[in-house]
């Protein structure tokens, strides 16, 4: 794995602290699950443990029918997913893309994947 994959943990800041994503509002849900949405279709689902960030998962919605263009929640694509190093294969991802599936009834995968994000979406039937 290259650095690459670490350069991911980015999607475990913050509200407003990911560069690129501009401001976000934040929803805490049940469990240690809070989802920062922005104006633009990006929805980060991070889960906390003890309250520090151990996994991230970046779901973009797809646009709706109709003009002006609207974001729709019928669809979206996860598009980044990390999890800390000492947390991976705890079920952290698996249940931030559990969370994501309630708000997005159809969700596939980004085709823009890792080696270990390709293992991750087999093992997760989303691709």
């Amino acid at each position: 794995m290259g650095r690459g994959y670490e350069d991911l943990a980015v999607y475990l800041r913050g509200p407003g602290e990911v560069p690129g994503l501009g401001p976000e509002r934040s929803q805490r849900l049940k469990g240690d699950i809070i989802r920062y949405e922005n104006a633009h279709g990006s929805l980060r689902y991070v889960q906390y443990v003890a309250g520090e960030p151990v996994a991230a998962l970046q779901v973009v919605a797809g646009y709706g029918d109709g003009f002006p263009l609207r974001w729709s929640r019928a669809f979206g694509t996860v598009a980044n997913v990390y999890t800390r190093p000492g947390s991976r294969r705890l079920g952290f991802a698996s249940a931030l893309l559990a969370r994501a599936r309630k708000d997005f009834p159809e969700l596939t995968a980004s085709r823009h994947r890792s080696g270990m994000g390709e293992d991750w979406v087999r093992a997760t039937g989303l691709g």
